[in-house]
């Protein structure tokens, strides 16, 4: 809970100085000098440097996309029923995680694979070296709701809004180790 409550007083604080933009950068990452005007060059609303996921097995970009055939299959494989709506299924998936209100999800999450290029549309990406505008920021609110992740809330509720995420798959920011 601690990231949780630091985000949302961080973010809280930083909409009282009305910002065009926040920059969201965890502590244990080395940005290379130009990874702002890199980032804001792409003109989105949201968009991330590719990072990669701090303890996975293998090498692994912090940005997914949702595999919706997936989703009624979980179903039967000994999960217990989720309801959902049409309107989860949107062409936003990770919507889903706010209606469902729950992480089953999280097995239907892809992430990309390292080999891709350029600026890529994503369903969510980590927060580790994020750029979004002060509108799409104006729409998160950091708190947990059975779900795996502040990373995956924020991108729920950034789609939710109607934001489109993205990933420079370029721009390499990489962990201090």
């Amino acid at each position: 809970m601690a990231i949780v409550d630091a985000r949302s007083a961080l973010l809280r604080g930083a909409l009282l100085m009305n910002p065009d933009r926040l920059f969201w950068l965890d502590s244990d990452m080395i940005p290379p000098r130009d990874t702002i005007p890199r980032l804001m060059a792409h003109e989105k609303e949201v968009v991330s440097a590719k990072c990669m996921m701090r303890r996975a097995e293998k090498p692994t970009v912090c940005a997914w996309r949702y595999d919706r055939s997936l989703l009624f299959s979980l179903q039967n494989v000994g999960r217990s029923p989720v309801e959902l709506r049409p309107e989860d299924f949107s062409q936003q998936p990770g919507v889903a995680w706010l209606h469902g209100k729950t992480d089953w999800l999280q097995f239907t999450q892809r992430f990309l694979p390292e080999s891709e290029t350029g600026l890529q549309e994503v369903d969510g990406v980590g927060l580790a070296s994020t750029l979004w505008s002060s509108e799409a920021a104006k729409k998160v609110d950091f708190h947990l709701q059975n779900l795996t992740s502040d990373d995956m809330l924020a991108s729920s509720l950034l789609q939710e809004a109607g934001f489109q995420i993205f990933v420079d798959m370029d721009l390499h920011v990489p962990h201090l180790d």
